[in-house]
């Protein structure tokens, strides 16, 4: 299920928003929460849900590890959990492109959303490790925040102390945050509806097209398209979050008005770059490091982007 489709904007989201207002202890709130969001997150895609549910108890099971140890056992408690979602984001990623190469004729379905879940349970496991938030021991909560509908399949990736408070107990939100969500709802809907798929049409149109004009036109067709599009599944997911009580940061900030590359990193998919540098760059020593360190720090982050 995706945000833009009519089903989701006239059935689903208003019915699991009624349901979570009238309802009225949190853990059955956050009961319906978990439930809907596993729905939505295999809807069309019934198998997918097996490796949500996989990765909800190993993150649980190997949270609660990692309180009860300390020193060498506890790293490698970690780093067995990080391997795992590693593991598994490979194999899905990669496996048709390197049998594509072979006589083997085997397609492995991608499930919706597998990196963003996967940075969010690397990211609870990081922060349990490095002391940044406490085991989860409710099993709902954590599910809540590995599979909540509003990021599951297309982010904003939020990071576990972020949206650690968020789990413990409702936020109720104002009439006037409830018309600021609704309008950022609308917003997104709009650049994604209205501009992106429009754009994305103009592409298709302009892809065979070879003249200098028309290879322009394609080029800018398909750079707006793709901002669009994702800033504006960024801002329903922000919207949508928002009317459940859940804030999450900015995911875009103007990108095409950056003044360098640097700057455009910035400002495009913000929750993926803060991603890396908070669990990988800055581990690694950040720019506190030696000339040839610092270079070997930007070169692993970009590497392990690109993968």
């Amino acid at each position: 299920m995706v945000f833009n489709s009519l089903i989701f904007i006239f059935m689903f989201l208003p019915i699991v928003y009624l349901a979570y207002t009238f309802i009225p202890t949190w853990t059955c709130k956050c009961s319906i929460l978990v439930i809907c969001s596993l729905l939505f997150y295999s809807w069309g895609q019934p198998a997918s849900l097996v490796l949500m549910l996989v990765t909800i108890l190993w993150d649980y099971f190997t949270g609660l590890e990692l309180s009860l140890y300390e020193g060498k056992k506890r790293k490698v408690i970690f780093w067995i959990g990080v391997l795992f979602h590693v593991l598994i984001l490979m194999v899905y990623k990669y496996f048709n492109f390197i049998f594509g190469f072979t006589s083997i004729h085997v397609q492995l379905a991608l499930p919706v959303g597998l990196s963003f879940f996967t940075f969010s349970a690397i990211s609870y496991l990081a922060d349990v490790y490095l002391g940044k938030s406490n085991a989860q021991n409710n099993i709902l909560s954590l599910a809540l925040y590995l599979s909540f509908f509003g990021k599951v399949s297309m982010g904003p990736i939020v990071q576990y102390h972020d949206m650690e408070a968020f789990l413990a107990k409702q936020h109720k939100i104002t009439v006037v945050q409830f018309g600021e969500a609704f309008q950022r709802i609308i917003k997104g809907l709009a650049k994604k509806v209205i501009v992106a798929d429009q754009l994305s049409s103009m592409y298709s149109t302009l892809s065979t097209n070879t003249t200098c004009l028309g290879t322009w036109l394609c080029a800018i067709a398909y750079m707006l398209q793709i901002y669009f599009d994702f800033s504006g599944y960024s801002d329903m997911a922000i919207g949508i979050s928002r009317l459940f009580g859940f804030e999450f940061d900015e995911n875009f900030d103007h990108p095409y008005i950056a003044n360098s590359v640097q700057n455009f990193w910035r400002r495009w998919h913000i929750s993926l770059s803060r991603w890396f540098r908070d669990y990988i760059y800055i581990p690694l020593g950040g720019n506190r490091v030696s000339d040839s360190l610092y270079i070997r720090n930007i070169f692993v982050v970009w590497f392990l982007t690109g993968i």
